[in-house]
């Protein structure tokens, strides 16, 4: 349920001492085994030092790729997104928007929890990047450029005319996002501050209408942008 305040960030977080304990458990176990034996004396003495030992090697040997592999869980497995923020500016995108207002976003992997939170509206793309720029080359080169913020630029892409491949030079720019996807919204989160410059740079083109304020020290996780229809 993604819609609460009060959701806690999935997440693996394992302390430095939980690693700590769980090598004295095993040292411990190495030990208890090498004196609990028929031996006495300085032979089951010898017999535990032998076994903490190794036990000792074993772990120093596993603690790293297993400290690695921990490491790479919990962030795969950490919340990318800003709820109450993200649900805020949905709020937002609702009131002002009409049902079926297409939206033009920054990146393809954000339409389950966008979709999730609004699917009144549409969004420009939501399957993996494969798939759309098999169906469209050069819809999806600009999408690429312009998501990037690499506006106004020159590419040459690899499209089909005619049943064969062909070469095509293509001029991508910001207005691309009316002209091209037909967007009337655009949502920018933190991760892709060129195109919120550029956004910004761009007052008749295009209105920040959440956050209504942004400082010059500040990066709110998302904005939201209205796409005004004018040269």
């Amino acid at each position: 349920h993604l819609a609460g305040d009060d959701i806690a960030i999935a997440r693996i977080q394992i302390p430095w001492w939980g690693y700590a304990t769980l090598g004295l458990a095993y040292a411990g176990m190495g030990f208890t085994s090498g004196v609990a034996r028929p031996e006495t004396g300085r032979r089951g003495w010898r017999r535990a030092a032998v076994t903490v030992a190794t036990t000792a090697i074993i772990a120093a040997g596993i603690a790293p790729p297993a400290g690695a592999m921990f490491g790479g869980l919990q962030r795969d497995t950490r919340c990318l997104y800003d709820l109450p923020a993200l649900r805020a500016m949905m709020e937002t995108l609702e009131s002002v928007s009409d049902k079926g207002d297409v939206v033009f976003t920054d990146d393809w992997d954000v339409f389950p929890v966008y979709f999730y939170l609004n699917h009144r509206n549409h969004y420009v793309v939501g399957l993996d990047p494969k798939f759309s720029h098999e169906k469209d080359p050069e819809l999806w080169e600009r999408y690429v450029r312009i998501s990037r913020g690499q506006v106004p630029e020159k590419r040459t892409v690899k499209v089909r005319e005619g049943g064969r491949a062909v070469e095509k030079r293509i001029d991508i720019r910001l207005g691309d996002i009316r002209d091209q996807f037909h967007a009337e919204f655009v949502i920018v989160d933190s991760d892709h501050r060129a195109l919120a410059e550029k956004l910004d740079a761009a007052p008749a083109f295009a209105e920040r209408i959440f956050p209504e304020t942004v400082r010059r020290s500040e990066q709110p996780p998302y904005r939201l942008y209205r796409i005004l229809f004018q040269d």
